[in-house]
């Protein structure tokens, strides 16, 4: 072993892995989510539905989206739990931070990736942008969108979704209404189609 592979491994033993240290710093996005827990767990739904507006009085007042986003997390986490009974596990919000910061995140079956993108999204939805969900198939499309719904519905965004033979030729109106919507699910052929 040569000089400067000895000196490689004796960085990554003190100082760890590329990937450690990008979880660590990603943890700690999760760990302050959930410092923000029992606060927003003590609110009324009507009070948390009113988190989403004053989050984004403070986004519009300029606050940094990095500094909103551990409460943000822990809102949608509360809603989740609420509406779906599902709070959201530790690494789903990393993995929801990583999305976020429109990178890739690989997480195995069954680590709830379905509910990983709502993180992000809840996000997009709070600097006022709209959100394609991008999923493989129609029966996925219409699974997901029904589980967001009454996620998104109590913090006040509005949830669609586009499938194949769902008013193919535009002439119903009902894609147009899907694509109003402040979260749209679809295949990526329909949104490419469109």
């Amino acid at each position: 072993m040569g000089a400067q592979q000895t000196f490689s491994k004796f960085f990554e033993k003190i100082f760890g892995s590329r990937n450690e240290r990008i979880l660590k710093k990603l943890a700690r996005v999760a760990d302050a989510a959930e410092t923000h827990e029992e606060s927003t767990h003590a609110l009324s739904d009507d009070a948390l539905r009113g988190k989403s507006d004053e989050l984004k009085q403070r986004i519009e007042e300029g606050t940094e989206l990095d500094g909103i986003l551990p409460e943000a997390f822990a809102v949608l986490r509360e809603a989740s739990r609420r509406a779906r009974a599902h709070r959201h596990f530790h690494c789903q919000l990393v993995g929801g931070k990583v999305l976020y910061d429109g990178t890739v995140a690989e997480m195995k079956t069954g680590e709830g990736k379905t509910i990983v993108c709502h993180l992000a999204a809840y996000m997009r939805f709070l600097c006022n942008q709209k959100v394609h969900v991008v999923t493989v198939n129609d029966y996925l499309v219409k699974r997901d969108a029904d589980f967001a719904q009454p996620v998104f519905e109590m913090l006040g965004a509005t949830v669609g979704f586009i499938q194949s033979q769902l008013d193919p030729g535009g002439r119903e109106g009902i894609r147009q209404h899907a694509y109003a919507c402040d979260l749209t699910f679809g295949t990526a052929s329909e949104f490419g189609f469109d």
